[in-house]
C-alpha cells in the first residue's frame, strides 16, 4: 500500500467509525432520522479531522527535522570551504595583532595630547580624513621644541587648533591655516573661536586655482591668500587632499620656499601614499639643502628641515 493511500485510509476510518458510533448512539435515544444522520456525519468530520492534524503534525515533524539536517549539512560545506590555510590564518592574525597594537599607540598619543594640552571644550575625532594622533603629538613637540614665530597649517582641521595650543603653551607664534574648502575652514576657524584660540590662530580661505610652479602646471591655494606671510618657520603639509588630483602636495614647498626661515623645518602627513613619497622625493632633488627624517606613523610622516633647525626664542620652552 501506497503511503498516500495508507494516509487516505487512516484519515476515512476514524471518520466512518466516528460516524456509526454516533449514528447508533442517536437511534438508541429514538432520535430522529434527519438528526442521526446531521450527528453522524459532524462526528465523522470531527474525528477525521482530528485524524489529518495528527497525521499533519507528524509530516511537520519529519519535514522539521529533514530541513534540520539540510540546515547542518549545509553549514559544515560553508565551513569548509571557508577553511583557510594555515599560512593566510597567520597572515589574518598578525594584521590582526596590528592593528590592536596600532590602536594602542594612537590612545597612548592622544591621552598625551589632550594631558599636554588640555582643550577647554570638545573636540572632534582623530584619524581618518583628520591627523591621527601620533602625527599631532609629533607637530606639537615641534611647536614645543623650536618656539616657531610663524606656523603655516597648509590645510585647516584639528592641527590648527593643537598648534595654536602649543603656541599658547610656548608663549609664542600664532598660527596661520589655509583651506580651499570654505565650509571646511569655517568649521576650524569656529573650532579655533570654540576653544578661545582666535588670538592666536587664523584660518583663511584659498580656492585651488591653476598655476605654474618649478616647471610645472598645478593646482594648489591662490596665492594670494600668502600675502604678508614671511620667515615662515614651521610648515605643516596636510593637504590638499590627494583627490584634487595626483601630485597635489608638490606645489607647497615651490611656493612658499621664498617665504621660509632659513633654518625652516617642514612636516608632511600622509607620507606612506605614493604621491607624498614622489614629492619629497622632487623636493630633495630641487632643494637638496633639506634634511629628511622619516617618521613610523600610522599614516607616514616626514620632517625635513632647511639646515639647522628654527631658532629658539630666549629661554627654555615651559613645562
Amino acid at each position: 500500500m501506497s503511503l498516500t493511500v495508507r494516509r487516505r485510509v487512516l484519515i476515512a476510518v476514524p471518520g466512518v467509525l466516528a460516524a456509526a458510533a454516533v449514528a447508533a448512539l442517536m437511534d438508541a435515544l429514538h432520535v430522529d432520522g434527519w438528526a442521526i444522520t446531521l450527528a453522524a456525519l459532524l462526528g465523522g468530520l470531527l474525528a477525521g479531522t482530528q485524524s489529518w492534524l495528527v497525521l499533519g503534525q507528524r509530516a511537520d515533524r519529519r519535514i522539521n527535522r529533514a530541513e534540520l539536517r539540510n540546515g547542518f549539512a549545509e553549514l559544515a560545506r560553508t565551513v569548509q570551504a571557508a577553511k583557510l590555510p594555515r599560512r593566510d590564518l597567520d597572515n589574518l592574525e598578525r594584521r590582526l595583532r596590528a592593528s590592536t597594537a596600532e590602536d594602542e599607540a594612537q590612545m597612548e598619543a592622544y591621552l598625551q595630547l589632550i594631558t599636554l594640552l588640555p582643550p577647554s571644550r570638545p573636540l572632534p575625532r582623530t584619524r581618518g580624513w583628520a591627523a591621527s594622533p601620533d602625527f599631532l603629538l609629533t607637530v606639537v613637540d615641534l611647536v614645543l621644541e623650536h618656539r616657531p614665530a610663524l606656523v603655516v597649517d597648509v590645510g585647516s582641521g584639528l592641527s590648527t587648533v593643537f598648534e595654536a595650543l602649543a603656541c599658547r603653551k610656548a608663549g609664542a607664534g600664532r598660527v596661520v591655516a589655509f583651506d580651499h574648502d570654505e565650509e571646511f575652514g569655517s568649521a576650524t576657524a569656529d573650532l579655533v573661536r570654540r576653544q578661545g584660540l582666535a588670538d592666536l590662530a587664523q584660518v583663511r580661505h584659498a580656492p585651488l586655482t591653476a598655476q605654474r610652479t618649478a616647471g610645472r602646471d598645478v593646482c594648489w591655494y591662490d596665492g594670494a591668500a600668502f600675502e604678508g606671510l614671511d620667515e615662515i618657520d614651521l610648515v605643516v603639509v596636510d593637504g590638499p587632499p590627494g583627490t584634487t588630483g595626483p601630485m597635489a602636495r608638490f606645489p607647497a614647498l615651490p611656493m612658499l620656499w621664498e617665504r621660509l626661515s632659513q633654518r625652516a623645518v617642514i612636516i608632511v602627513d600622509d607620507a606612506d601614499r605614493d604621491d607624498e613619497r614622489a614629492v619629497v622625493a622632487e623636493w630633495t632633488s630641487l632643494y637638496p639643502e633639506l634634511t629628511v627624517e622619516r617618521l613610523h606613523h600610522e599614516k607616514g610622516a616626514v620632517v625635513l628641515r632647511r639646515g639647522a633647525s628654527p631658532a629658539k626664542a630666549a629661554g627654555p620652552a615651559p613645562a
